[in-house]
Protein backbone atom coordinates (compact mmCIF):
# COMPACT_ATOMS: atom_id res chain seq x y z
CA UNK A 1 0.00 0.00 0.00
CA UNK A 2 1.19 3.65 -0.93
CA UNK A 3 2.41 6.09 2.00
CA UNK A 4 -0.65 8.35 1.37
CA UNK A 5 -3.15 5.92 1.09
CA UNK A 6 -2.35 4.32 4.39
CA UNK A 7 -1.86 7.70 6.22
CA UNK A 8 -5.57 8.17 4.88
CA UNK A 9 -6.81 5.35 5.74
CA UNK A 10 -5.47 5.59 9.85
CA UNK A 11 -7.07 9.20 9.85
CA UNK A 12 -10.64 8.08 9.16
CA UNK A 13 -10.44 4.93 11.22
CA UNK A 14 -9.36 8.06 13.69
CA UNK A 15 -12.15 10.25 13.33
CA UNK A 16 -14.62 6.92 13.27
CA UNK A 17 -13.42 5.98 16.50
CA UNK A 18 -13.76 9.55 17.94
CA UNK A 19 -17.40 9.83 16.32
CA UNK A 20 -18.75 6.32 17.73
CA UNK A 21 -17.57 7.46 21.31
CA UNK A 22 -19.16 10.78 21.27
CA UNK A 23 -22.44 9.14 20.42
CA UNK A 24 -23.36 7.82 23.88
CA UNK A 25 -26.41 7.64 25.76
CA UNK A 26 -27.47 11.61 26.53
CA UNK A 27 -27.26 12.58 30.26
CA UNK A 28 -31.12 12.94 31.69
CA UNK A 29 -32.42 16.67 31.16
CA UNK A 30 -32.90 18.43 34.83
CA UNK A 31 -36.34 18.54 35.19
CA UNK A 32 -37.84 21.99 35.05
CA UNK A 33 -38.92 23.02 38.95
CA UNK A 34 -42.75 22.53 39.61
CA UNK A 35 -44.68 25.72 40.52
CA UNK A 36 -45.70 26.44 43.99
CA UNK A 37 -49.41 27.06 44.73
CA UNK A 38 -51.13 27.94 47.66
CA UNK A 39 -54.66 26.30 48.06
CA UNK A 40 -57.41 26.26 50.37
CA UNK A 41 -56.56 22.72 52.09
CA UNK A 42 -59.90 20.71 51.84
CA UNK A 43 -61.10 20.12 55.55
CA UNK A 44 -59.76 16.40 55.76
CA UNK A 45 -55.75 17.52 54.47
CA UNK A 46 -53.27 17.66 56.90
CA UNK A 47 -53.16 21.78 56.80
CA UNK A 48 -56.03 23.38 58.53
CA UNK A 49 -57.44 26.33 57.23
CA UNK A 50 -58.26 29.38 59.69
CA UNK A 51 -61.10 31.34 59.78
CA UNK A 52 -61.07 34.42 61.55
CA UNK A 53 -64.32 35.39 63.82
CA UNK A 54 -64.91 39.01 64.87
CA UNK A 55 -67.10 40.21 67.58
CA UNK A 56 -66.55 43.41 69.93
CA UNK A 57 -63.85 44.56 72.14
CA UNK A 58 -61.94 42.30 74.56
CA UNK A 59 -64.06 40.55 76.97
CA UNK A 60 -67.72 42.14 74.93
CA UNK A 61 -70.22 39.86 74.90
CA UNK A 62 -69.92 39.48 70.88
CA UNK A 63 -66.53 39.13 71.55
CA UNK A 64 -67.04 36.19 73.53
CA UNK A 65 -69.70 34.75 71.64
CA UNK A 66 -67.08 34.30 68.90
CA UNK A 67 -64.48 32.96 70.91
CA UNK A 68 -67.46 30.46 71.89
CA UNK A 69 -68.01 29.60 68.07
CA UNK A 70 -64.47 29.81 67.65
CA UNK A 71 -63.66 26.83 70.04
CA UNK A 72 -66.60 24.75 68.86
CA UNK A 73 -64.50 24.94 65.45
CA UNK A 74 -61.37 24.18 67.16
CA UNK A 75 -63.06 20.81 68.75
CA UNK A 76 -65.48 19.23 65.93
CA UNK A 77 -64.34 20.90 62.65
CA UNK A 78 -62.00 18.87 61.28
CA UNK A 79 -59.59 20.62 58.87
CA UNK A 80 -60.62 24.24 60.33
CA UNK A 81 -59.18 26.60 63.12
CA UNK A 82 -61.19 29.47 64.65
CA UNK A 83 -59.27 32.58 65.82
CA UNK A 84 -61.73 35.05 67.52
CA UNK A 85 -60.58 38.79 67.45
CA UNK A 86 -61.88 42.39 68.64
CA UNK A 87 -64.21 43.53 66.27
CA UNK A 88 -65.23 47.63 65.08
CA UNK A 89 -66.75 47.58 61.89
CA UNK A 90 -67.23 43.65 61.14
CA UNK A 91 -69.74 44.56 57.86
CA UNK A 92 -66.46 46.78 56.63
CA UNK A 93 -64.03 43.60 57.94
CA UNK A 94 -66.08 41.13 55.91
CA UNK A 95 -66.64 43.10 53.08
CA UNK A 96 -63.16 43.33 52.31
CA UNK A 97 -62.21 40.01 53.50
CA UNK A 98 -59.99 40.80 56.65
CA UNK A 99 -62.46 38.13 58.49
CA UNK A 100 -64.51 35.44 58.00
CA UNK A 101 -67.24 35.67 60.35
CA UNK A 102 -68.72 38.40 62.57
CA UNK A 103 -70.97 39.25 64.56
CA UNK A 104 -73.72 42.59 63.88
CA UNK A 105 -77.05 44.12 64.27
CA UNK A 106 -79.60 42.99 62.07
CA UNK A 107 -80.68 46.52 61.17
CA UNK A 108 -77.36 47.47 59.96
CA UNK A 109 -76.88 44.15 57.89
CA UNK A 110 -79.88 44.82 56.47
CA UNK A 111 -78.98 48.67 55.88
CA UNK A 112 -76.01 47.87 53.66
CA UNK A 113 -77.33 44.29 51.57
CA UNK A 114 -80.16 47.14 50.38
CA UNK A 115 -77.94 50.04 50.24
CA UNK A 116 -79.78 51.92 53.02
CA UNK A 117 -79.48 54.58 55.80
CA UNK A 118 -75.90 54.96 56.63
CA UNK A 119 -75.11 52.41 53.52
CA UNK A 120 -77.14 54.52 51.10
CA UNK A 121 -74.52 54.41 47.62
CA UNK A 122 -72.74 51.59 49.59
CA UNK A 123 -74.49 48.70 49.34
CA UNK A 124 -72.75 45.60 49.16
CA UNK A 125 -74.85 42.39 48.45
CA UNK A 126 -72.29 39.58 50.23
CA UNK A 127 -73.37 39.73 53.25
CA UNK A 128 -75.19 36.22 54.35
CA UNK A 129 -76.51 35.19 58.53
CA UNK A 130 -75.76 32.39 59.83
CA UNK A 131 -78.13 32.47 63.28
CA UNK A 132 -79.43 34.55 65.91
CA UNK A 133 -77.31 34.37 69.67
CA UNK A 134 -79.65 36.70 71.97
CA UNK A 135 -81.35 39.25 71.86
CA UNK A 136 -81.55 42.92 74.17
CA UNK A 137 -83.95 45.60 74.23
CA UNK A 138 -83.35 49.33 73.82
CA UNK A 139 -83.99 50.31 77.65
CA UNK A 140 -85.65 53.83 77.99
CA UNK A 141 -85.54 55.34 81.45
CA UNK A 142 -86.22 57.81 83.43
CA UNK A 143 -85.74 58.73 87.59
CA UNK A 144 -88.26 57.00 89.43
CA UNK A 145 -89.60 60.20 91.07
CA UNK A 146 -89.87 62.14 87.44
CA UNK A 147 -92.78 63.50 85.71
CA UNK A 148 -92.25 62.17 82.64
CA UNK A 149 -94.65 59.05 81.71
CA UNK A 150 -94.19 58.76 78.39
CA UNK A 151 -91.98 59.31 75.70
CA UNK A 152 -94.42 61.83 74.56
CA UNK A 153 -93.64 64.25 77.87
CA UNK A 154 -89.96 64.10 76.56
CA UNK A 155 -90.38 67.16 74.75
CA UNK A 156 -87.70 69.92 75.55
CA UNK A 157 -85.91 66.91 77.57
CA UNK A 158 -82.06 66.19 77.70
CA UNK A 159 -81.86 62.35 76.46
CA UNK A 160 -78.55 60.33 76.38
CA UNK A 161 -78.35 58.42 73.38
CA UNK A 162 -74.63 56.88 72.24
CA UNK A 163 -72.11 58.07 70.79
CA UNK A 164 -72.26 59.19 67.02
CA UNK A 165 -71.51 56.11 65.86
CA UNK A 166 -74.51 53.92 67.28
CA UNK A 167 -76.28 54.43 64.76
CA UNK A 168 -78.89 51.93 66.18
CA UNK A 169 -79.49 53.52 68.92
CA UNK A 170 -80.38 57.04 66.76
CA UNK A 171 -82.10 55.23 64.47
CA UNK A 172 -84.71 53.64 66.92
CA UNK A 173 -85.09 56.62 69.39
CA UNK A 174 -85.92 59.64 65.89
CA UNK A 175 -88.80 56.71 65.07
CA UNK A 176 -89.96 56.41 68.68
CA UNK A 177 -89.86 60.34 69.82
CA UNK A 178 -91.94 60.86 65.94
CA UNK A 179 -94.62 57.85 66.64
CA UNK A 180 -95.12 60.24 70.09
CA UNK A 181 -95.48 63.36 68.07
CA UNK A 182 -92.28 64.37 69.12
CA UNK A 183 -89.68 65.80 66.43
CA UNK A 184 -86.16 65.08 67.16
CA UNK A 185 -85.10 69.20 66.76
CA UNK A 186 -87.27 69.29 69.52
CA UNK A 187 -85.66 67.24 72.06
CA UNK A 188 -82.03 67.96 73.18
CA UNK A 189 -79.78 64.62 72.38
CA UNK A 190 -76.46 64.30 73.88
CA UNK A 191 -74.36 61.62 72.17
CA UNK A 192 -72.29 60.04 75.09
CA UNK A 193 -71.07 56.91 75.93
CA UNK A 194 -72.80 54.17 78.39
CA UNK A 195 -70.97 55.69 81.43
CA UNK A 196 -71.87 58.99 81.04
CA UNK A 197 -75.64 58.35 80.30
CA UNK A 198 -76.10 56.82 83.37
CA UNK A 199 -73.92 59.46 85.44
CA UNK A 200 -75.87 61.83 83.74
CA UNK A 201 -79.16 60.10 84.78
CA UNK A 202 -78.18 60.19 88.17
CA UNK A 203 -76.79 63.16 88.66
CA UNK A 204 -80.11 64.75 87.05
CA UNK A 205 -78.27 66.19 84.29
CA UNK A 206 -80.26 64.17 81.60
CA UNK A 207 -83.83 63.42 81.96
CA UNK A 208 -84.03 59.90 80.50
CA UNK A 209 -81.58 57.87 78.44
CA UNK A 210 -81.55 54.72 75.67
CA UNK A 211 -79.79 51.96 75.86
CA UNK A 212 -79.17 49.35 74.09
CA UNK A 213 -77.61 46.42 75.47
CA UNK A 214 -78.84 43.06 77.26
CA UNK A 215 -80.77 43.58 80.97
CA UNK A 216 -77.89 41.75 82.60
CA UNK A 217 -75.58 44.29 81.27
CA UNK A 218 -73.06 45.46 84.12
CA UNK A 219 -73.71 49.42 83.15
CA UNK A 220 -77.39 48.90 83.60
CA UNK A 221 -77.54 46.72 86.54
CA UNK A 222 -75.04 48.67 88.49
CA UNK A 223 -77.75 52.12 87.53
CA UNK A 224 -80.86 50.27 88.56
CA UNK A 225 -79.49 49.07 91.97
CA UNK A 226 -77.90 52.09 93.18
CA UNK A 227 -80.91 54.76 91.71
CA UNK A 228 -84.55 54.19 91.77
CA UNK A 229 -85.38 54.25 88.00
CA UNK A 230 -88.15 53.76 85.92
CA UNK A 231 -88.96 52.14 82.57
CA UNK A 232 -90.71 54.13 80.43
CA UNK A 233 -93.05 51.52 78.47
CA UNK A 234 -94.00 51.47 74.17
CA UNK A 235 -97.56 51.29 73.17
CA UNK A 236 -98.06 47.71 71.46
CA UNK A 237 -99.49 49.45 68.26
CA UNK A 238 -96.35 51.56 67.92
CA UNK A 239 -94.30 48.63 68.60
CA UNK A 240 -96.31 47.09 65.90
CA UNK A 241 -96.11 49.59 63.34
CA UNK A 242 -91.96 50.12 63.60
CA UNK A 243 -91.88 46.40 63.14
CA UNK A 244 -93.97 46.56 60.09
CA UNK A 245 -91.78 49.26 58.86
CA UNK A 246 -88.65 47.51 60.07
CA UNK A 247 -88.67 43.70 60.44
CA UNK A 248 -85.53 43.56 62.38
CA UNK A 249 -87.12 45.99 65.50
CA UNK A 250 -89.19 43.05 67.19
CA UNK A 251 -91.77 43.37 70.18
CA UNK A 252 -90.50 42.36 73.59
CA UNK A 253 -91.28 42.90 77.08
CA UNK A 254 -89.56 43.20 80.20
CA UNK A 255 -91.08 41.25 82.90
CA UNK A 256 -92.21 42.43 85.98
CA UNK A 257 -89.57 42.14 89.17
CA UNK A 258 -86.73 40.91 86.41
CA UNK A 259 -84.93 43.82 87.55
CA UNK A 260 -85.32 46.91 89.63
CA UNK A 261 -87.68 49.77 88.08
CA UNK A 262 -90.19 47.11 86.38
CA UNK A 263 -92.34 46.67 88.89
CA UNK A 264 -95.33 46.07 85.81
CA UNK A 265 -94.27 44.65 82.51
CA UNK A 266 -92.55 46.92 80.29
CA UNK A 267 -92.79 46.58 76.25
CA UNK A 268 -89.83 47.77 74.27
CA UNK A 269 -88.63 47.61 71.19
CA UNK A 270 -85.95 44.42 71.00
CA UNK A 271 -83.43 43.27 68.61
CA UNK A 272 -81.25 39.74 67.90
CA UNK A 273 -77.70 39.92 67.64
CA UNK A 274 -76.67 37.98 64.63
CA UNK A 275 -73.89 35.72 63.60
CA UNK A 276 -72.74 36.67 59.93
CA UNK A 277 -70.66 35.59 57.14
CA UNK A 278 -70.46 36.37 53.36
CA UNK A 279 -71.50 34.53 49.92
CA UNK A 280 -67.54 33.24 49.81
CA UNK A 281 -68.09 30.94 52.76
CA UNK A 282 -68.73 27.44 51.55
CA UNK A 283 -72.12 25.76 52.08
CA UNK A 284 -70.63 22.98 53.82
CA UNK A 285 -68.56 24.80 56.29
CA UNK A 286 -71.83 27.09 57.05
CA UNK A 287 -73.59 24.33 57.16
CA UNK A 288 -71.42 22.66 59.91
CA UNK A 289 -70.94 25.59 61.81
CA UNK A 290 -74.61 26.33 62.33
CA UNK A 291 -74.97 22.63 63.61
CA UNK A 292 -72.05 22.47 66.05
CA UNK A 293 -73.13 25.32 67.28
CA UNK A 294 -76.71 24.55 67.98
CA UNK A 295 -75.55 20.76 69.07
CA UNK A 296 -72.80 21.80 71.36
CA UNK A 297 -74.80 24.91 72.89
CA UNK A 298 -74.16 23.60 76.37
CA UNK A 299 -70.66 24.28 76.01
CA UNK A 300 -71.30 27.41 74.13
CA UNK A 301 -73.31 28.75 77.01
CA UNK A 302 -70.45 27.79 80.03
CA UNK A 303 -68.56 30.22 77.80
CA UNK A 304 -70.99 33.13 77.51
CA UNK A 305 -74.05 32.19 79.39
CA UNK A 306 -76.03 34.73 77.94
CA UNK A 307 -76.28 32.33 74.44
CA UNK A 308 -78.79 30.38 76.81
CA UNK A 309 -81.25 32.16 74.92
CA UNK A 310 -80.06 30.94 71.37
CA UNK A 311 -82.78 28.59 70.07
CA UNK A 312 -83.49 27.02 66.39
CA UNK A 313 -87.30 28.74 66.71
CA UNK A 314 -84.97 32.78 66.76
CA UNK A 315 -82.41 31.47 64.96
CA UNK A 316 -83.35 33.67 61.97
CA UNK A 317 -86.10 35.93 63.36
CA UNK A 318 -86.26 39.35 62.07
CA UNK A 319 -84.12 38.84 59.31
CA UNK A 320 -84.53 41.26 56.24
CA UNK A 321 -81.11 39.95 54.23
CA UNK A 322 -80.40 36.44 52.98
CA UNK A 323 -79.72 33.41 54.83
CA UNK A 324 -76.17 31.39 54.21
CA UNK A 325 -77.48 28.41 52.16
CA UNK A 326 -75.75 25.83 54.15
CA UNK A 327 -77.44 27.33 56.83
CA UNK A 328 -80.79 26.97 55.84
CA UNK A 329 -79.95 23.57 54.59
CA UNK A 330 -79.34 22.46 58.46
CA UNK A 331 -82.65 24.82 59.40
CA UNK A 332 -84.46 22.58 56.62
CA UNK A 333 -83.53 19.41 58.44
CA UNK A 334 -84.59 20.65 61.74
CA UNK A 335 -87.76 21.81 60.42
CA UNK A 336 -87.56 25.52 61.20
CA UNK A 337 -88.19 26.12 57.33
CA UNK A 338 -89.09 24.53 54.58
Amino acid sequence: MRPKALVRMLLSLLILTLVVTGCGTPAPATPAKAETKTTIPAPNSGKKKELLLAGSQTGGTFYLWCGAVAEMINKYLPGYSGTPSPGVDNIKALQLGEIDIGTVLPDQAAWVYHGQDIYKGKQWQGIRALYNGYSFPLHIMVLADSPIKSMKDLKGKKIGSGPPTSYTETHMLEFLLEAHGVKPNEVKIQRISLTDRTEGLADKQLDCIVILVGHTSPGVQELVNVHKVRYLSIDEKILDDMNKKYPYYLKGTLKAGLMKGTDVDVKLPWMWGTLVTTDKLPDEVAYQIVKLSFEHKDEMVKINPILQEMTLENAIKGLDYPVHPGALKYYKEKGIVK
